[in-house]
């Protein structure tokens, strides 16, 4: 079965209840899964899903 694609900060926000801008300052420091497509910032969606396990864990720390 294939992960959604999250495509853009705006969707990537969505799924995770922040604004664009909480996205992208926090993939830009390496706080959130993903990847880029040309400038566009893009996650799976189980990969999202899994980092939100681990910080539910204590496995990193997803509040900064």
């Amino acid at each position: 079965m294939k992960s959604e694609l999250l495509y853009g900060a705006d969707a990537i926000g969505k799924f995770l209840g922040l604004d664009k801008r909480q996205v992208r300052r926090r993939f830009k420091a390496g706080q959130l899964p993903g990847f880029r497509l040309g400038r566009v910032i893009c996650a799976s969606a189980d990969d999202v899903r899994a980092w939100l396990a681990s910080a539910a864990h204590g496995g990193i720390d997803a509040a900064h």
